[in-house]
């Protein structure tokens, strides 16, 4: 089998653990700051909005500069490119896609097996797929933050002037996490703000086109039995706290060469070698429908 073909994880790849190590430099040197394990998430969002027009962060992760840092000093920011791992490095370098876990949510509304009416919660959930509830569930309601224009033609208003344009949309919204449908012929209008990840894109347009997206992704929604998934769940509970406990401990503390081959025994002994079986035949399954049907998913991206 083809070496992109083959399912792996990260938790036991020895370039985590070199990772770490980096990671670990960067403590002991101050780059990191002191609370960054500890920071909840509007602790987080309020510290990287600077001091005025002063910014105190000089790093992080986030959707845009403006979403994480604020208008007020998101033009200090730029988006870097993916970094090697060593001066000279030959591999190809690639960027995470999870654009169909965005685009395709499969749980973004459930309705319990137990509910006594089950015509009126579906009635219910099949509202939020008509046009203009999908519309406003995702980025408000008309008139405070949506325009409607005509029929299918809608228009996204700019935050009121001193807010910040993410913590806007979700005041107004369910968000990224609103169930619903925006087809091709709806027509919508958006603010420069919510274009501004095309900009952040952009700067990994080389490492995405060395992704072969037949091949390469784990996709999020891939169909799987019941026993297998809650074998992954059941798995996951103690992989999960286990190593991200050690993750913080190794950052902070060092450690990581002297523990990690009991690290990785303790992860093979708590089964990830049983969840890495379990996405591998998910994952060739996948393939097969993918070729049975005759999809290329290289001409969708």
């Amino acid at each position: 089998m083809p070496e992109r073909c083959k399912i792996k994880n990260y938790l036991t790849d020895s370039r985590y653990k070199d990772l770490i190590t980096y990671m670990h430099q960067l403590w002991s040197d101050g780059v990191i700051s002191s609370e960054a394990f500890t920071h909840d998430w509007s602790k987080y969002t309020g510290t990287a909005k600077g001091n005025g027009t002063t910014a105190t962060v000089g790093f992080t992760w986030m959707w845009t500069p403006s979403d994480i840092f604020g208008t007020k000093i998101a033009d200090q920011y730029v988006t870097i490119p993916s970094l090697k791992a060593s001066d000279g490095q030959s591999e190809t370098p690639v960027w995470a896609y999870n654009g169909d876990e965005l685009a395709y949510k499969a749980d973004t509304i459930v309705v319990s097996s137990a509910v006594k009416n089950k015509e009126a919660a579906l009635k219910l959930v099949d509202a939020f797929y008509a046009p203009d509830m999908s519309i406003q569930a995702r980025y408000g309601a008309f008139g405070s933050a949506v325009k409607k224009n005509a029929v299918n033609d809608y228009k996204v208003l700019d935050a009121p002037a001193g807010q910040n344009v993410s913590d806007w949309q979700f005041y107004q919204s369910l968000s990224d996490g609103a169930p619903g449908w925006i087809s091709d012929d709806m027509k919508l209008e958006l603010p420069a703000a919510q274009s501004e990840v095309k900009g952040v894109d952009k700067v990994y347009d080389n490492d995405y086109k060395n992704v072969n997206f037949n091949k390469d992704v784990l996709y999020a929604n891939m169909p799987m039995t019941e026993e297998q998934t809650n074998t992954m769940n059941s798995n996951n509970t103690g992989i999960t706290q286990y190593a991200m406990s050690k993750f913080a401990t190794w950052v902070t503390k060092g450690g990581v060469d002297k523990d990690w081959d009991t690290y990785v025994s303790y992860l093979k002994k708590n089964k990830l070698d049983d969840n890495i079986k379990i996405q591998q035949q998910v994952y060739d399954a996948f393939q097969k429908n993918m070729h049975l049907i005759g999809v290329n998913l290289n001409d969708q991206n």
